[in-house]
């Protein structure tokens, strides 16, 4: 059984488990999570340990939280060795492990929605997760933080100071990561240039792109796609 299906058959498990108890908003919020639907790298963002993700926090969970699903992780590392004849397919042990590290994420995040929900609740919590709603609808179309506040009827200071304060990051930082979002998901399911999924992000200027997508990832749009297509 080839690596990806598996894995994507044990998230789609998880995930209708979950999304038939939670409510819309924290369905999505473990959309932004996982993202279940995309190639096996990063099925699990920032937890499954490559070289460039491993000491990021990832952008939908509040700081500390990705450290302790790490730990988890490390805790049973050793009982998912390879076996010994070297091939792709996943021995029962690495099964397991994967089971037990999505389903530790998916109880984290269900966790998080929940406290904030009880510390926040109401209109502030409303505005935070109406604006992740928007940003991945929009993220294309415009990136200025005023265009999202003026489609929620607030000022763009407001719009910040809720969002971080339900989420501990800024309006900006959630933008920026979606974006280098959508960007993967271009890199890495379709055949566009690297200019042609700069245009198709709305961003002009493909050499910015390449640094911000740098920056964000520590790997570059090119060197990302044949990693991810390896």
């Amino acid at each position: 059984m080839a690596i990806h299906k598996l894995i994507y058959g044990i998230s789609q498990t998880c995930w209708q488990h979950i999304t038939t108890r939670q409510s819309s908003h924290t369905d999505f919020m473990l959309s932004r999570l996982t993202d279940i639907r995309q190639p096996t790298d990063q099925l699990i963002p920032n937890v499954m340990h490559d070289g460039h993700t491993k000491d990021k926090e990832s952008p939908y969970l509040r700081k500390g939280t990705t450290k302790r699903i790490k730990k988890r992780n490390r805790s049973g590392k050793d009982k998912s060795k390879p076996d010994d004849t070297g091939n792709d397919d996943l021995t029962r042990t690495t099964i397991i492990r994967l089971t037990e590290t999505f389903t530790g994420i998916v109880v984290e995040a269900i966790r998080e929605t929940g406290a904030l929900q009880e510390k926040h609740g109401g209109r502030q919590m409303e505005i935070a997760l109406s604006f992740l709603h928007l940003l991945a609808e929009h993220i294309t179309i415009n990136r200025s933080p005023s265009y999202y506040a003026s489609l929620l009827n607030i000022s763009p200071g407001y719009l910040n100071e809720i969002v971080k304060e339900v989420t501990g990051m800024s309006v900006t930082l959630y933008i920026r990561n979606e974006l280098i979002l959508q960007a993967k998901r271009l890199l890495v399911h379709t055949g566009l240039s690297i200019k042609e999924i700069s245009n198709m992000l709305g961003i002009d200027d493909y050499a910015y792109f390449s640094r911000i997508f740098m920056q964000t990832t520590g790997i570059s749009p090119s060197a990302f796609r044949l990693k991810n297509h390896g």
